[in-house]
């Protein structure tokens, strides 16, 4: 085994040297990255939001069964009901759930970016 002068490990022990990058750049990146997916996932959860509302308030005209009475002066006897009224409240609850979750973990996310480069990763700033 062959020793370099001054230290006591093998020479074919010392790893290569592997070059630093700058831990900015790569904070800058991985802040935009999450910024990008936590509004693709609030956007999505938007739409969701939007289809579930559709869904529940979306109505179709049905013959009224006998014996439905209607107030006086009433000129329009339609039946109407809302077939996926209970599927489209749920739809709208639970994206309203997802947005409110995908908005906090990149929240956290972007912090935690920030405090591992020691930089301001959150607030959008260089990390520099």
């Amino acid at each position: 085994m062959s020793v370099e002068s001054g230290d006591e490990r093998p020479a074919h022990a010392i790893p290569p040297a592997v070059p630093r990058h700058d831990v900015g750049l790569f904070s800058d990146r991985r802040a935009d990255a999450i910024a990008y997916v936590m509004w693709l996932g609030a956007g999505l959860a938007v739409v969701g939001l939007v289809d579930g509302l559709y869904m529940a308030l979306d109505r179709q005209a049905v013959p009224c069964p006998d014996g439905t009475e209607f107030p006086q002066g009433t000129t329009d006897f339609t039946c109407w009901v809302h077939p996926q009224a209970g599927i489209g409240i749920a739809v709208a609850v639970l994206s309203v759930i997802a947005g409110i979750l995908v908005v906090m973990v990149g929240i956290v996310a972007a912090d935690t970016v920030g405090r591992r480069t020691g930089g301001d990763a959150a607030a959008g700033g260089s990390a520099t």
